[in-house]
């Protein structure tokens, strides 16, 4: 850590920022205050860090801060996590259930639930276990600080209520002596919760007491083998095995790392497998998803119920097998002329994306965008057949509420079934036999660029004096079959006008128009460009239009005709640092040129300032001064250059390399 903060106070944009005439006089008023102060607080607080003994724990402090930090903790942290995961869950079902059921009262339902999700989970809870340990080099001064904590701490626990100071002690553990302070469930005062406006909830709530009172915290602080550790766990066991159990680097998740013993590494993270499935496992998911199907099937009746119920099973067996498995995740980073540099393991299983081909859809994002996200998913019929499988059911749910319901409702239900399900058959079928095949390629990009410039983007705005960039936001997905693609959307809209046209022969819509309306089109150098010009109206520059491009193998989607003709083109990358090159298998690519964001932002921030201070040289001084100060940050903003990471596959695990470019200012 100290060699870190020593490389930013060192640089030329902490000099710069630091000798800023207003940061200057702020800290010349701050030192002026402290140095002449009438504050007897104040006064005595300055003397108790004059004192020889408070000197020292001030550089015991930053010695401990200067080197090599860690924390860990066990299992038990996740199965809390995932407790309170599931609590909130049940609350927000509980209160939406309430309030579908007329007269329910959300917050006693909210409660109850909660309070049923705490007990079911209550046996397994223990007070999670945590280590901090500092690196530090000046033993002999720690330990005259432990040693005056010690003593402290005595004295204090003395005076304190109850017990306490005899749950106070100087224990050996691991062979040396930790201050330890042991405290349980039972000092909390339970006795004063009034229970009386609890009646239904009150067996539930005496039970997590119970549980509760069991719960044991021990709070250990000493020093180990140059380590200054802070330990909070049921018991002392964790430190009692410290250089005796299996070693962390030793496993086999962390192979990878044991090849960087000559980087400089300045951060190490390991996520376990078990942690990992305990919150978020495919188990987990799938019963916070029933739960939320058996919220919405509450109100139905009780033959529907009961066919849902028996569904189930089947339900969570399918999508079981559909989601992604966590993993253990390892990551690592090192310090670089430049900036940092960082690898991550993720040992997920079943993921959806597929680092087994190139990212030529990298092609299609305008060379050196400021903003990329780009991946490539695996192709999975399964998926739309499960969803398309359990939309048919959902209907066979409704169908079987309708006629239970009979009368007006029944008719009504037959009536929407006879002219609705042939245009949902029809768009199933549009789906299943042309977009899926059609976008089996499993390519997506999110781009944001700003090439495109004006000097009015709206007719409310002043013209600028200089060209104003404007945001790109851009969808590109890659294309198997045009052909398939240009038939399915021409279906999608086929059915959309019949869709229009049943709504107006029930009344259902008033509307002028018999169709849903077409884009205009017109050819482009790699395909064809569709658009829809805005009204004029509307004030906006024409170079915005909603349009989209389809090509041979891309379909582009923005909000400017010219940006979606320029993304259809072939265009190589040029992305620094894990994306270049390029054209290798990858999964995933991130770029973000935060120095190109803050240079797109400027000229708004200059045009800004210049419409504010138009009028008047002192107005025009003032402007002068701010825009200096702006452009100061700027520069100093500009220090972070940007972030960039590719994501492949190494081994069935997903590797994502990560780099982070920091620069100086010029001198």
């Amino acid at each position: 850590l100290k060699e870190q903060f020593e490389v930013l106070v060192n640089s030329r944009a902490f000099e710069r920022a630091t000798h800023q005439p207003l940061l200057q006089l702020g800290l010349a008023q701050l030192r002026g205050w402290w140095m002449t102060t009438d504050n007897p607080s104040l006064i005595a607080f300055q003397q108790s860090l004059e004192q020889p003994e408070n000197q020292q724990l001030i550089s015991v402090l930053k010695d401990a801060v200067s080197h090599e930090c860690f924390m860990y903790v066990d299992q038990q942290f996740g199965r809390w996590i995932r407790l309170l995961v599931t609590a909130g869950g049940s609350v927000n079902s509980a209160q939406i259930g309430a309030a579908l059921q007329s007269g329910g009262d959300a917050t006693n339902t909210a409660v109850r639930t909660m309070l049923k999700s705490l007990i079911e989970q209550a046996p397994d809870l223990k007070i999670p276990e945590m280590v901090i340990g500092f690196h530090i080099t000046n033993l002999d001064a720690a330990q005259e600080q432990l040693d005056r904590l010690d003593t402290f701490a005595r004295h204090a626990l003395q005076q304190a209520p109850e017990d306490l100071g005899q749950r106070y002690s100087k224990k050996t553990i691991a062979g040396t002596e930790f201050l330890s302070l042991t405290l349980d469930g039972s000092m909390i005062p339970w006795d004063e919760i009034n229970l009386d406006n609890a009646s239904e909830a009150r067996d539930d709530i005496e039970q997590l007491i119970a549980y509760a009172k069991q719960m044991t915290l021990e709070v250990n602080f000493g020093i180990y083998d140059r380590w200054l550790l802070l330990s909070l766990a049921p018991s002392a066991a964790s430190l009692t095995r410290l250089g005796r159990d299996e070693l962390l680097i030793d496993r086999p998740e962390l192979g990878p790392l044991r090849d960087m013993s000559d980087r400089p590494l300045t951060g190490v993270g390991y996520v376990s497998d078990a942690f990992m499935k305990g919150v978020g496992s495919p188990e987990m998911q799938i019963q916070q998803i029933n739960g939320w199907i058996n919220l919405l099937a509450g109100s139905l009746p009780h033959n529907v119920q009961d066919e849902i119920e028996r569904d189930e099973a089947e339900f969570a067996q399918e999508l079981e097998k559909l989601l992604p498995v966590p993993g253990a995740i390892v990551t690592y980073s090192w310090m670089k002329p430049g900036g940092y540099e960082s690898y991550t393991y993720n040992h997920v299983r079943n993921s959806s994306f597929d680092g087994s081909q190139s990212l030529s859809i990298l092609e299609h994002v305008g060379g050196h965008p400021l903003i990329l996200y780009a991946a490539r998913r695996r192709h999975s019929p399964q998926w739309y057949e499960f969803v398309s499988r359990w939309l048919g059911r959902a209907g066979d749910y409704a169908e079987m509420a309708a006629h239970s319901e009979g009368g007006e409702t029944w008719e009504s239900y037959q009536r929407a079934s006879e002219k609705l399900f042939p245009l949902i058959e029809r768009l199933d079928t549009t789906i299943r036999e042309q977009l899926n095949p059609a976008f089996a390629d499993g390519q997506s990009a999110i781009v944001i660029d700003a090439l495109s410039v004006s000097r009015q983007w709206h007719q409310a705005l002043l013209p600028a004096d200089r060209d104003l960039p404007m945001l790109e936001f851009s969808l590109v997905c890659g294309v198997n079959d045009r052909g398939r693609a240009h038939a399915g959307f021409a279906e999608l809209f086929a059915i959309g006008d019949e869709l229009l046209r049943t709504l107006q022969d029930n009344n259902e819509v008033e509307s002028p128009i018999s169709a849903v309306p077409r884009p205009t089109s017109r050819d482009a150098t790699q395909g064809r460009v569709h658009q829809y010009t805005l009204p004029s109206e509307w004030g906006l520059n024409e170079q915005i239009a909603i349009s989209a491009g389809l090509s041979a193998s891309t379909l582009v989607v923005s909000p400017m005709p010219a940006v979606t003709e320029r993304l259809m083109s072939r265009q190589t990358p040029e992305l620094p640092g894990p994306l270049s090159p390029a054209r290798r298998p990858l999964a995933t690519a991130v770029h973000f040129d935060f120095a190109g964001v803050v240079d797109a932002v400027l000229p708004w921030v200059e045009y800004g300032l210049s419409a504010r201070h138009a009028n008047g040289p002192e107005q025009q001084r003032q402007g002068e001064l701010v825009r200096s100060n702006i452009y100061l940050v700027a520069d100093l903003l500009k220090c972070f250059d940007g972030y960039t990471s590719a994501t492949y596959t190494e081994n069935n695990v997903l590797v994502t390399h990560s780099e982070w470019r920091l620069r100086d200012v010029e001198e």
